[in-house]
C-alpha cells in the first residue's frame, strides 16, 4: 500500500457503548444535589459487575472457596485460645466457670505437665490444619482467577481481531500485546481483592463479637484506629490509581519500543541505526523505570502510614489492657482481666487489624487491577465499524457479477477519500483501477471485503448490498493479495492452504502451478515442506507475490484483488507475475490495483482514477486514443522506463520496454533508440 493511503487510514476515537445508561444516570442528575456522586457510584458498580461476570462461570469453586475461607476463620479464631490457656495455668491457675477454659482442658490430663503438652499439641494441630485450608484456598483462587483471565483474553484477542484495519494501523502492535498479556491480569488482581474483602468482612465481624464480650473499652480503643486508616486509605488511593494507570502506559511504551525496533532490524542495521535505537530504548526505560519508582514510592508511603497507625493502636491497647491486669491483680477495682485474657486479646487484635488493613486498603490495593481492567474495557468497547445486521443474508459461494453504485468514502467527515465511484465488473473480466500515489486505490480495495463500509452509495454482489450479505460469505467470495505478501513462519504449502486448510496436496500444487510459483517451490531442497522464517525473508519479493497469489487462489473465491502485483519487482518476476495472471483471465474475476501501466495492458476494462475519483474508463487502446490522463501517465512511464544496459537483468528490462512500447507505437518518444 501506498504511504499517504496507510497515513490516510487513522480514526478518530470511537465512541463507547453504555450510553443509554450514562444518558440515565444523566437524566437523573437534576432530581438532586448529590447525583454527581450517586453516577460515579453507579459507574462503579456496572464497572466491577462487569468484571464479575468474566467468574460468573466459577460459580461451584466460588462456593467452596467460601467454605474454606469460614473454616480457616473459625481455626483462627482457636488458634489464641490454647496459648491463653496455658499463661492462665501457669501464672494464676485454671479459672472456674469459664467456658473456653474448661472445653479446651476437659480432654486433657489434670497435671500441669500434661495440660501444656495437651494444649502445645492443640497449637500443632491448629496450625497444620490452617495451613492445609491455607492451601486449598490458593490453589482454588488460582483456578479461579486463571479461569477468569482465559475468558478474558479469549474476548479480547477476538475483538482485536474483529477491529477493523484502521484501528491496528493507528494503534502500536506492542500495546495491544500489552494489554493481551498484562492489562487482562488485573481481573486477577480484582478477584484477589475481592476475595480478600469477603474474608476480611467476616473475620473482622467475628473478631469484633468476641472481643467485645471479653471487653468493650479495650474493642473500643482497638476500632480507634479505623478513622485514620480510612483517610490514609482515601489520600493514597487517588494517587495510586494514577501512577499505576501512568506506569503501565510508559511499560506499553517500552513493549511498542522493542516490538517495533525487532521488526525493523534489517532496515536498523542497514543505515547503521543500532546506537540511536539503543538510546531511544534506553530513554523510554528510564522513563518505565520511573514511573515504577514514583508507584513504589506511594506504595512504601502508605504501607509505612498504616504500619504506624496500626503500631500505635496496638500500643494503646497494650497499655491500656496492662493497666487493668495489674489493677485486677489488685483487687483496686472492677476488672477482671487477667495476664491468659489479654493474651487472647493482644492475639486477637493481631487478627483483628489484618482485615482491618484489608478492607480500609482494599481501595488503594484494586487500584493496579482496575487500571488494567479498564485498559482492556477501552479495547473490548470499540465499535467494530463492520459488523452482521441482525437481517443478513446468506450467499453460498459462486461468480457474481460486482457493481460499485456512487462510492464514497470519508475516514473524517467533511473529508472525502472516495467520490461518487461507478463500475460494473462481470464474471471472469479482468479490470484494474490506476493512479498515483493517493489517487484512492487502496480506499477502495479496504471496501470491497468490507474492511470498511462506504460512506456513501453501495457496493452490490448480484444486485444484493454488500451490508446486507453476511461478512463471513462476502470475504469467501474475494480473495486478496496485499501489496506486502504476508506469509507465516510455516511450511510454503501450510501458506498456500492458510485460506482453506483442508486443501489436498494436489489442490496445492495445482492452485501453486496456476500461480507459477511451482518451479521455484519444487526447484528448493525441502520443495513444499521448506520452512519460511517469520517475514518470509528467505524468500524473494517475487517468490513471496506467487505463494500470496496461489493462496488467494486456492480458497476458490470467484473474485481475486491484487493490490501492486509487481511493486518493487525486478523485470524478470514483473513478467512471470504478469504470466500468471493473463492465463488465469477467464477463470476469475480479477481486480488489479496498480500505478503501473504494463501490468493492466490486457485488461478488459481499465478505470482511472485522480483524486477520489474515476476519471476515465474503458480497454487500454481506446484510453491512448483519448490522449487524457491515462495517456499522461503511460508516457511518462514510457520516458522513465530504464533502458536495456549490460550486466544482470538487461534483457527482462528490454523485454519489458519493448512490450509496454509495442501497445503504445504513438507514444514512442523521439530519439529513443539514441538515448
Amino acid at each position: 500500500m501506498s504511504a499517504p493511503a496507510q497515513r490516510k487510514n487513522t480514526h478518530p476515537p470511537q465512541p463507547r457503548r453504555g450510553g443509554g445508561i450514562s444518558r440515565l444516570i444523566q437524566g437523573n442528575s437534576a432530581r438532586g444535589t448529590d447525583a454527581p456522586s450517586q453516577r460515579a457510584g453507579a459507574e462503579r458498580l456496572r464497572f466491577f459487575l462487569r468484571v464479575g461476570a468474566y467468574f460468573k462461570g466459577e460459580w461451584a469453586r466460588l462456593g467452596a472457596l467460601c467454605v474454606l475461607v469460614g473454616v480457616s476463620i473459625a481455626i483462627s479464631l482457636l488458634q489464641v485460645w490454647p496459648v491463653a490457656v496455658i499463661v492462665d495455668l501457669i501464672s494464676s491457675g485454671p479459672r472456674e466457670g469459664d467456658f473456653v477454659h474448661h472445653l479446651l482442658l476437659a480432654p486433657l490430663p489434670d497435671s500441669l505437665l500434661g495440660r501444656v503438652v495437651g494444649l502445645a499439641a492443640m497449637t500443632l494441630a491448629l496450625r497444620v490444619a490452617q495451613e492445609f485450608v491455607g492451601m486449598g484456598r490458593a490453589l482454588l483462587n488460582f483456578r479461579i482467577g486463571y479461569g477468569g483471565l482465559t475468558r478474558v483474553r479469549c474476548d479480547v484477542y477476538r475483538k482485536l481481531q474483529a477491529l477493523h484495519i484502521g484501528y491496528h494501523r493507528a494503534q502500536p502492535q506492542g500495546d495491544a500485546l500489552y494489554r493481551l498479556n498484562q492489562d487482562a491480569a488485573g481481573f486477577h488482581g480484582i478477584l484477589n481483592v475481592a476475595v480478600s474483602v469477603i474474608g476480611s468482612a467476616l473475620t473482622l465481624a467475628v473478631m469484633i463479637c468476641i472481643m467485645a464480650s471479653r471487653s468493650p473499652a479495650l474493642t473500643l480503643l482497638a476500632l480507634a484506629v479505623v478513622p485514620p486508616l480510612l483517610l490514609t486509605n482515601a489520600r493514597f488511593g487517588r494517587a495510586l490509581r494514577r501512577k499505576c494507570t501512568e506506569a503501565k502506559e510508559v511499560e506499553s511504551q517500552l513493549t511498542t519500543s522493542v516490538q517495533r525496533s525487532m521488526a525493523s532490524i534489517g532496515l536498523v542495521q542497514a543505515f547503521g541505526r543500532e546506537a540511536d535505537e539503543e538510546a531511544r530504548f534506553h530513554t523510554t526505560l528510564r522513563n518505565s523505570v520511573k514511573a515504577w519508582l514514583r508507584l513504589h514510592h506511594d506504595e512504601l508511603g502508605h504501607t509505612l502510614a498504616v504500619g504506624s497507625i496500626l503500631g500505635l493502636g496496638g500500643a494503646l491497647v497494650l497499655g491500656y489492657g496492662g493497666y487493668l491486669v495489674v489493677e485486677a491483680r489488685a483487687g483496686a477495682g472492677p476488672s477482671s482481666m487477667t495476664l491468659g485474657a489479654l493474651t487472647a486479646f493482644l492475639g486477637y487484635l493481631g487478627m483483628l487489624y489484618d482485615p482491618l488493613c484489608k478492607l480500609t486498603g482494599a481501595g488503594a490495593a484494586v487500584q493496579g487491577g482496575v487500571a488494567g481492567a479498564q485498559r482492556v474495557f477501552e479495547v473490548l468497547d470499540r465499535d467494530q465499524a463492520v459488523v452482521d445486521g441482525h437481517d443478513a443474508a446468506v450467499l453460498p459461494q459462486a461468480p457474481r457479477q460486482l457493481t460499485l453504485e456512487g462510492v464514497g468514502f470519508e475516514y473524517r467527515p467533511g473529508h472525502p477519500v472516495l467520490r461518487g465511484i461507478d463500475a460494473t465488473i462481470r464474471p471472469g473480466e479482468m479490470v484494474a483501477f490506476v493512479g498515483s500515489a493517493g489517487a484512492g486505490k487502496t480506499t477502495l480495495l479496504s471496501l470491497l471485503p468490507r474492511f470498511h463500509n462506504p460512506t456513501h452509495g453501495a457496493l452490490r454482489l448480484d444486485g444484493i448490498d454488500t451490508r446486507a450479505i453476511r461478512v463471513s460469505d462476502l470475504r469467501k467470495h474475494i480473495a486478496l493479495v496485499l501489496q506486502d505478501s504476508i506469509l507465516l513462519p510455516a511450511t510454503i504449502a501450510e501458506n498456500i492452504a492458510y485460506g482453506r486448510p483442508s486443501a489436498t496436496d494436489a489442490e496445492i500444487r495445482r492452485a501453486a502451478a496456476m500461480a507459477g510459483a511451482a518451479g521455484f517451490i519444487e526447484a528448493l531442497p525441502d520443495g513444499y515442506a521448506t520452512q519460511i522464517v517469520d517475514g518470509g525473508l528467505n524468500l524473494s519479493a517475487g517468490q513471496r507475490q506467487r505463494v500470496a497469489i496461489a493462496r488467494a487462489l486456492l480458497t476458490d473465491a470467484p473474485i481475486l484483488v491484487i493490490d501492486e502485483p509487481t511493486d518493487g519487482l525486478d523485470a524478470e518476476h514483473e513478467r512471470t507475475i504478469g504470466d500468471a495472471l493473463r492465463a488465469l483471465k477467464g477463470q476469475r474475476t480479477i481486480v488489479l490495483m496498480s500505478h503501473r501501466l504494463s501490468n493492466v495492458i490486457d485488461c478488459d476494462q481499465i478505470f482511472v482514477m485522480k483524486r477520489g475519483r474515476i476519471v476515465e474508463r474503458g480497454p487500454h487502446a481506446e484510453l491512448l486514443r483519448r490522449g487524457g490522463v491515462y495517456t499522461e501517465m503511460a508516457r511518462w512511464q514510457l520516458l522513465h522506463m530504464p533502458h536495456a544496459s549490460g550486466g544482470h537483468g538487461g534483457a527482462p528490462r528490454t523485454a519489458r520496454r519493448a512490450h509496454l512500447m509495442s501497445a503504445m507505437p504513438r507514444l514512442r518518444p523521439s530519439g529513443a533508440a539514441t538515448r
